[in-house]
């Protein structure tokens, strides 16, 4: 017996396998290969926050069916957000650079205009003094303008944007188009129908 365990330590392949295995410790000691959470929870909070953003969206609760749908939802998108992270998806990506840039811009002092950010800011020839914010209320399409000028000045009100509104900052190409609209719209923040 003890010449089979002589000739089994001589063995490469046993030298092989034992120097693999030593090396695949000494990296899960060392801190290497450590994943993020494996599991996804989803708390009531979150499940609230879909189903309000849900209700400001179609202005309507969601039913049980549609939650379970949002929240099936937001679990495929947190695998796949995973997932991306993990293969380095979102490093040198101009698109995603670009949506943190107008996040920043969003939650910064700097540009209290947060629907023209989310917009994606103002052009040079840009009339920041009218401008109009479009959405839907009780089923009719509605607009109310608003100065810019004075929201970053905080003489007014920064104004909330829903998902769905439409925002306008009109420039040379737009101006022809939405002029009679703006015309006819008071300076109020209001949302009337047109």
């Amino acid at each position: 017996m003890s010449v089979t365990l002589r000739t089994w330590f001589r063995e490469p392949l046993l030298h092989f396998l034992a120097a693999g295995a030593a090396i695949f410790l000494l990296y899960r000691l060392v801190g290497g290969g450590e994943e993020g959470p494996r599991e996804i929870v989803v708390s009531e909070a979150q499940i609230e926050s879909l189903a309000d953003g849900f209700a400001r969206t179609w202005m309507r609760p969601p039913t049980a069916a549609e939650i379970r749908g949002l929240v099936d939802d937001y679990i495929r998108e947190e695998v796949y957000y995973r997932e991306a992270m993990t293969l380095g998806l979102d490093r040198d990506d101009t698109v995603i650079r670009r949506r943190l840039r107008q996040k920043m811009e969003f939650v910064s002092d700097d540009v209290p205009d947060t629907a023209v950010a989310l917009a994606g800011g103002t052009s040079q020839d840009a009339n920041t003094r009218r401008v109009p914010v479009f959405r839907q209320i009780g089923g009719k399409r509605q607009a109310a303008a608003f100065d810019l000028t004075s929201i970053r000045r905080g003489e007014m009100e920064d104004p909330r944007v829903y998902a769905g509104d439409i925002v306008v900052v009109d420039g040379s190409s737009v101006k022809a188009a939405t002029k009679p609209i703006l015309n006819s719209m008071p300076l109020l923040s209001i949302f009337r129908p047109f």
